[in-house]
């Protein structure tokens, strides 16, 4: 997610320009934790007149991650 060079228990967060619906946090950035990187989203919320973060943490999306597509994994049977 980052260029950054983070210390053990320190991090970042950017507000977010990609967010395109209420469901996308409005911040986003990285935590260092035990040396193990973790995604951290805040959403600004609202209760009682009284407004707040909300914080979700998750393990940092990697492109990697997805599954392949149909195409890949129909190629890889051709035989040449």
């Amino acid at each position: 997610m980052s260029n950054f060079e983070l210390k053990n228990k320190s991090g970042f967060i950017f507000k977010n320009e990609y967010k395109k619906e209420d469901k996308h946090p409005e911040y986003k950035g990285q935590i260092k934790w035990d040396d193990q990187l973790i995604d951290i989203a805040l959403f600004v919320k609202e209760k009682n007149g009284k407004k707040y973060f909300g914080v979700a943490l998750n393990e940092p999306y990697e492109k990697n991650d997805l599954p392949e597509s149909k195409v890949d994994q129909e190629t890889d049977d051709l035989p040449f």
